[in-house]
């Protein structure tokens, strides 16, 4: 086992997720539902969906691409990644500054974000397993979560620990969503964790393209 490449792979994608809109909707849904478990669970199986579609696309893309390559290629997806956020950050930045107390501006803005797409999907309200699935399944089928698993898993031969590292940092994100989220939102401004990930997908990126193959 792996232990490194697990570890990586789980600090990298719990580090980008914890507070991200995705997280939001599953504490969004707890409380319309009430059953938390059965969120929480359905959440699960969406991200087990998820991590293995990209895992499986980038195991092949190894065996079409060469190393060197896919260095280049996984290295440019997580600076792009990292640069967006950052410019996102900037415009974000002076609402933070004005509501450094709760970050308000910036929350209200991504709860009405997510309360409009679960108003957009009314058939999975009816079953909260189904709506933890199909919610999580839909935001992040092609998100970056996805795509920085598939750069994850191109580059590298320990396909399990990549797999098992996304998926538990993707689930737990689920349950501390499911059951804390709302606590998490108000003890840690998201602009700091937005900032943290965004700077840590540019050095990523940077350590990819410079790397031998």
């Amino acid at each position: 086992m792996d232990f490194l490449t697990f570890l990586t792979t789980f600090g990298i994608l719990f580090l980008a997720e914890i507070g991200d809109k995705t997280q939001l909707v599953v504490f969004n849904l707890t409380l319309k539902f009430k059953e938390s478990w059965k969120v929480g669970f359905g959440a699960t199986l969406g991200f087990a969906v998820i991590v293995t579609i990209g895992v499986y696309i980038g195991v092949i893309i190894e065996g079409f691409v060469p190393p060197r390559i896919l260095n280049y290629i996984s290295g440019a997806i997580f600076l792009i990644l990292g640069i967006r956020e950052i410019i996102s950050l900037r415009g974000e930045w002076r609402d933070h500054m004005k509501n450094q107390e709760g970050g308000a501006s910036v929350e209200i803005r991504e709860e009405g974000e997510e309360k409009e797409a679960i108003a957009k999907h009314k058939r999975l309200q009816k079953n909260p397993i189904l709506a933890g699935f199909g919610f999580i399944f839909l935001m992040e089928l092609g998100d970056k979560t996805q795509l920085m698993t598939i750069s994850l898993a191109s580059g590298s031969s320990s396909i399990l620990e990549i797999w098992l590292g996304a998926f538990l940092a993707l689930s737990s994100l689920a349950w501390v969503g499911a059951f804390f989220g709302g606590v998490i939102a108000k003890k840690v401004p998201k602009f700091y964790i937005e900032a943290i990930s965004a700077s840590l997908f540019c050095i990523i990126g940077l350590l990819l393209v410079l790397s031998p193959a």
